[in-house]
C-alpha cells in the first residue's frame, strides 16, 4: 500500500509521518497508560453505584477516552456531580484533574511528537 500512495505526495506525507514516529507514539502511549488505567480503575471503583458512565471497567474507558477528548464534559460533570452525594466537591476534582492532565498533557504532547 505505502508503494501505491508514494506517487500521491499528500497521501505518502502522511505515511512517512507515521514511519518516522511509530516508535516514539508507541513508547509515549506505554509512559501514559498507566495514568490513564489508573484514573479508570478510580473511577470505576468510586462512581460505579451512583452513575452510568462509571458502571463498570470498560464504560468508564469508554468515558475517560470521551472527556480526555473534549467530548461531552459538561454532562458528565453534571451526572456525577448530581449523582454522587456523598460529596459533591470529590468529583469535580476527579475530572478536572483528569481533564487537565489529558487535555494540557498527553494531547499535546502527542501532538508535539507527530509534528517533530
Amino acid at each position: 500500500l505505502s508503494e501505491y500512495l508514494e506517487f500521491f505526495p499528500s497521501f505518502y506525507t502522511l505515511i512517512l509521518t507515521l514511519r518516522f514516529s511509530f516508535g516514539k507514539i508507541c513508547r509515549y502511549t506505554v509512559s501514559v497508560l498507566p495514568i490513564f488505567l489508573g484514573f479508570s480503575f478510580a473511577g470505576a471503583i468510586i462512581f460505579a453505584p451512583f452513575t452510568g458512565n462509571f458502571a463498570n471497567f470498560s464504560t468508564t474507558l469508554v468515558t475517560l477516552y470521551a472527556l480526555m477528548n473534549g467530548d461531552d464534559m459538561h454532562a458528565t460533570f453534571e451526572d456525577l456531580s448530581s449523582s454522587y452525594t456523598v460529596n459533591t466537591f470529590f468529583p469535580r476534582i476527579y475530572l478536572f484533574t483528569f481533564a487537565f492532565l489529558a487535555i494540557t498533557s498527553f494531547l499535546n504532547v502527542f501532538i508535539f511528537i507527530i509534528e517533530d
